[in-house]
């Protein structure tokens, strides 16, 4: 299939013409013609229409191939200009050459027509992908530099050194200059260790280290500005080659807003735990003043509670709820007269049953305040075991709380070590030996051997 061609002939001569529309033919193409042969003519041809390729005779009457070419170029169209002629020196075409013209060809060998009208071509279509890469890329260029110096962020180039370090910075934004400070040639002299940025404060390994194992890490650090402001950030660094040199691109977020909503946010939480550790504390005075025989109890209870807690390795947030729990863990006796609480000597069915409704009664209270940890399963669990005998549900361990495990150990030793109104204090001894016949019995396990470890290998005391 015969391929278009759209040629202007500049060319006195119809048969001249004629022999070169032939011979392009018969080369694959099926070309669409004008022949021109004054300046005129080729002008008025030229803003007609586009052409893939210019042919013309080297002198003619009325015009010549280097005034044709000159027109050619008034254009700015780059296009393929081949001269065609029978009479050209070997000087003249050189010539012609340096000009701009693609090709001379002698008409007694028009053979060399086609491969010239062939390679012209293509090279004509590499020029303008070439171009237009070019304009891509300088489009490209200044959409990037657009994004790069209007972001909100900072955004930093710099290079990395062969020993690992970061060396002096290559690019920054205007972002970069607005909030630190500095000029752009302040930059190029300093590196980002001058200013903080590698100065990582999330408590993670090396930054350096992380970026040169992952290529990619995202971090918390601050910048310290040109008047020393601090300007805490989060950074996102990317290790990249730029003209062979192995470099660091960062974006680095101001986080200065959320850093002060967390710490506003972690005050309010700290007002508020203190708040609620108030409530407790005051709801714990008024159980122990209306049972003097108990007074301390729950501040015994929460001291040892926290001392196996700990032994156990539980976390800071799980101790401090534990530590709550007990020292509220009686609430429910409030509901129980004080003389029942006071009563020396056995105490009858219908009395020990009131008492034993207390975990029950103290639950239904503190089920209706949120706490930011489990107080009221704890408190109302306390007096439950792992094998099902307890009360009020009798549940069995699986279904316990932590918390409520371990209060109900330390509930049980301080109790026996200590004085009641109805019986003398038992003694720790006992109140131990209590404890560790009774392993994974009602007791869990590694409660009591917390609690043993607890009195063995420490001078702790209630």
């Amino acid at each position: 299939m015969s391929s278009p061609l759209r040629v202007l002939i500049v060319e006195d001569s119809e048969d001249h013409t004629l022999l070169l529309l032939r011979e392009l033919k018969r080369g694959g193409y099926d070309p669409i013609s004008q022949r021109v042969d004054t300046a005129s003519d080729m002008k008025e041809a030229l803003k007609k229409q586009s052409w893939d390729i210019v042919i013309a005779d080297h002198n003619m009457p009325q015009f010549s191939a280097p005034a044709a070419l000159n027109l050619l170029k008034e254009t700015g169209v780059d296009q393929p200009f081949i001269i065609v002629s029978g009479a050209i020196g070997e000087d003249m075409a050189v010539n012609a050459m340096k000009s701009g013209a693609s090709d001379y060809i002698y008409k007694g060998n028009l053979s060399r027509l086609i491969p010239a009208v062939e390679r012209e071509m293509q090279e004509v279509q590499v020029r303008q992908e070439r171009k237009q890469a070019k304009e891509d890329l300088k489009l490209s260029e200044e959409k990037f530099g657009t994004l790069f110096h209007n972001a909100n962020d900072i955004i930093c180039l710099y290079e990395l050194l062969d020993n690992g370090l970061p060396g002096r910075f290559i690019e920054v934004n205007d972002v970069a200059c607005r909030k630190l400070g500095y000029t752009r040639d302040d930059f190029f002299s300093l590196t980002p260790m001058d200013l903080g940025l590698l100065q990582n404060t999330d408590g993670n390994c090396n930054v350096m280290q992380r970026l040169l194992n992952q290529d990619d890490v995202t971090f918390e650090t601050s910048f310290v500005s040109k008047d020393k402001k601090v300007i805490p950030v989060e950074v996102s660094s990317h290790i990249f080659w730029l003209k062979r040199t192995r470099s660091v691109f960062s974006i680095c977020r101001d986080i200065s807003e959320r850093k002060q909503a967390e710490n506003d946010l972690k005050e309010s939480l700290e007002k508020l735990t203190s708040a609620m550790e108030g409530v407790i504390l005051v709801t714990a005075k008024t159980v122990e003043m209306r049972d003097p025989y108990t007074a301390g109890h729950q501040k015994s209870v929460s001291k040892l509670a926290c001392a196996i807690a700990q032994e156990m390795g539980l976390p800071k947030k799980e101790i401090d709820g534990i530590r709550l729990a007990c020292q509220i863990h009686d609430l429910g006796k409030i509901y129980v007269p004080a003389e029942i609480l006071s009563k020396p000597g056995k105490i009858s069915n219908i009395e020990f049953e009131m008492i034993r409704a207390h975990p029950q009664m103290a639950y239904d209270i503190l089920k209706m305040i949120e706490f930011p940890w489990p107080i009221a399963d704890i408190v109302g669990q306390h007096h439950e075991r792992i094998d099902g005998s307890g009360y009020p549900l009798g549940l069995p361990g699986s279904e316990i709380t932590m918390g409520a495990k371990i209060l109900g150990v330390a509930d049980v030793v301080e109790a026996m070590a200590s004085h009641r109104p109805y019986r003398p204090a038992l003694g720790m001894k006992k109140a131990l030996t209590e404890i560790l016949d009774n392993r994974s019995g009602p007791y869990d396990p590694k409660v009591v051997d917390a609690c043993i470890r607890l009195f063995s290998n420490s001078e702790f005391k209630i």
